[in-house]
């Protein structure tokens, strides 16, 4: 028996407005109900820039394109 396939989503765009935010949160949160989620707002240390790549590599280098 197969094991379900995990669906890992990293939701990135940009973030001029309140309303680009507010439609990242709101994918973030319906994509959530089909598996885990990498969000750089939310996730990378915001107040320690050097962190972010650090931090936001591993999700983007570990995605499955198709």
């Amino acid at each position: 028996m197969t094991q379900p396939r995990t669906h890992r989503f990293y939701v990135a765009g940009p973030l001029f407005n309140a309303y680009e935010q507010a439609f990242q949160a709101d994918l973030e949160r319906s994509l959530a109900t089909l598996g885990s989620t990498f969000l750089p707002q939310r996730d990378c240390p915001q107040d320690h820039p050097d962190l972010i790549l650090p931090v936001a590599s591993p999700g983007l280098i570990s995605l499955r394109l198709w």
